[in-house]
Parts: C-alpha cells; structure tokens; sequence
C-alpha cells in the first residue's frame, strides 16, 4: 500500500500495530499480562527515585495543608509504636472538653496527655485532660510531677 502523504502513512501503521496488539492480547492473555508485569517493574526500577521524590514532595504539600490531620496521625503513629492503648472516642473528646470548658471559662482549650506518648501514656479518657493552651505548650512532654517541681510546688 503506498501513499503520498507520509503522515498518512505513519497513522495507517500506528492503527495497524494496536489493531494487531488488541488480537495479539485478546489471544495471549497470560503472556499479555506477564510481559505488562516485567514492563512495570522495569519502569518501577528506573523512576524510582523521580517517584519517590513526587511522592515527598505530594506528601510535604499535604502535610503543610492539613497540620490537625497530621498532629492527629502523628499522636497516633507514636503511640503505635510504643504499643499503648488508643482509644479515645470524639464523644468522650467532647466530654472532656466540657469539662475544660466550666474548669477554665473563656479560655482556648488544648486535649492533653497526663502521661505523654513519649513516657509511655496512652489515649485514653483517664490519661487526657482538658486544659488552657498556654498550659498545655509550656507543658510540652513532662509529666505532671516535673511540672510541678519545675514551678516550685
């Protein structure tokens, strides 16, 4: 078949091969989806590292975004990894945070660990409390003793 117009020509082959790769797939389907594997895992190999610097960066754009969400995830990643208890429901959250409320009226409120995640506490209702930001960032990971020590009781 010849032609005159050699764009022409390029497209009649290009639908020529993925005409002829559809029946060749349809008819092979397991060497189809093996050679798609070993293709994908090359690919894999060779961009990993484009990958992974997409995927920090996708990552560092989140975070960035949503700083509560990655608090959260953090608290509980932590605690995780230290193997303690998790499991502070939103209902209970609200009820400490009425309790803060009628404790420390008109102030902002911060969830606190009694016992931080880093010594080994838990969330869990009887090791959080409710209290006044300033508190709760000066605070920082010290047990309540240290704190207390620190402001002279």
């Amino acid at each position: 078949m010849a032609f005159k117009d050699p764009e022409r020509h390029k497209q009649y082959h290009r639908e020529y091969n993925r005409e002829w790769m559809r029946r060749w797939r349809a008819e092979h389907p397991e060497e189809s989806r093996a050679q798609h594997r070993q293709y994908m895992r090359n690919w894999r190999a060779r961009d990993r590292e484009r990958n992974n610097a997409l995927q920090r960066e996708h990552s560092r754009r989140w975070r960035a975004k949503h700083p509560e969400k990655e608090a959260r995830n953090t608290q509980t990643r932590r605690a995780r990894k230290e193997m303690v208890a998790n499991r502070l429901t939103k209902g209970e959250a609200q009820h400490l945070f009425m309790i803060g409320q009628v404790a420390y009226p008109g102030q902002k409120l911060h969830l606190d660990h009694i016992v931080p995640l880093s010594k080994g506490g838990g969330t869990t209702l009887a090791n959080m409390q409710a209290i006044p930001a300033s508190v709760n960032l000066s605070k920082g990971d010290k047990l309540p003793q240290e704190v207390y020590r620190q402001l002279g009781f």
